[in-house]
């Protein structure tokens, strides 16, 4: 079988935790609020588009929260319907002699 491929969203959401994606909500808000502004290019159509970023900076930091949203929602549906295999091995350990 061939590997499939993570893209880098799969990744933030099943790979990765999901403080990771907090983490790079804030830095692109950072960047796109602060940073982005005082770049300086030669190109007006550019410096423009640098211009309105402090205002776009909310919708940009989006993405990344609702990834880390979808991430915690995957790890709760996880904990709550394990894997068979997860299953077998919680009724194991509650099985286990010894225990009342």
């Amino acid at each position: 079988m061939s590997r499939r491929e993570e893209s880098i969203p799969y990744m933030l959401v099943y790979s990765i935790p999901w403080w990771v994606s907090v983490i790079l909500a804030g830095v692109v808000y950072a960047l796109m609020r602060w940073v982005a502004p005082d770049v300086r290019p030669d190109e007006p159509m550019f410096r423009n588009i640098l211009k309105a970023m402090p205002a776009a900076a909310g919708l940009g930091a989006l993405l990344p929260l609702t990834l880390a949203g979808l991430n915690l929602l995957v790890r709760v549906l996880k904990r709550i319907h394990p894997t068979p295999e997860r299953a077998a091995e919680i009724l194991k350990r509650r099985s286990k002699p010894g225990r009342s």
